[in-house]
């Protein structure tokens, strides 16, 4: 017969009983917040360079990674400011397709920004591509126009 792993009295299993079970296996954890959406989850003491609560949240992390470097790339190739009003925050500058055609691109390169946006900078395109904060960009693809080129005029 072995014995209990905390009080050695005689057990049947490693634990004698579901209280040593869990007082056992109580210190050996320990609480922390995930990096991506914030939400609080166990893990092993052993484990403590885990930052994330899952696979889907670690991806979440490195596609942003991935995303924020393809922009870069992109603006370092058609410029840091949008054609139209001059914003220069990269947090609302995108990529615009001048002849409206990015279901083509959608087709032959794939459906994410991402990949759009590295293909744009690796094929530089300046007659297909510019760059429009998504204000200008959103006012084109609705109206046709943007509110700025007629203050311009």
């Amino acid at each position: 017969m072995n014995k209990c792993g905390l009080c050695n009295s005689p057990a049947k299993r490693k634990w004698c009983s579901p209280e040593c079970y869990d007082q056992a296996r109580r210190g050996q954890w320990i609480i922390r917040q995930c990096e991506a959406c914030h939400c609080t989850f166990r893990v092993r003491e052993n484990a403590s360079w885990k930052k994330f609560c899952s696979k889907k949240c670690n991806d979440r992390i490195y596609q942003r990674k991935r995303s924020a470097e393809a922009k870069q790339k992109l603006m370092d190739v058609y410029g840091h400011e949008c054609n139209c009003c001059s914003e220069h925050r990269i947090e609302f500058l995108t990529l615009e397709h001048k002849q409206r055609d990015r279901k083509r691109d959608i087709l032959e390169i794939g459906y994410t920004s991402n990949r759009i946006w590295l293909h744009a900078a690796e094929n530089p395109d300046f007659d297909r591509y510019e760059i429009l904060c998504m204000n200008c960009n959103w006012c084109k693809g609705k109206f046709g126009y943007c509110p700025h080129e007629k203050e311009k005029q």
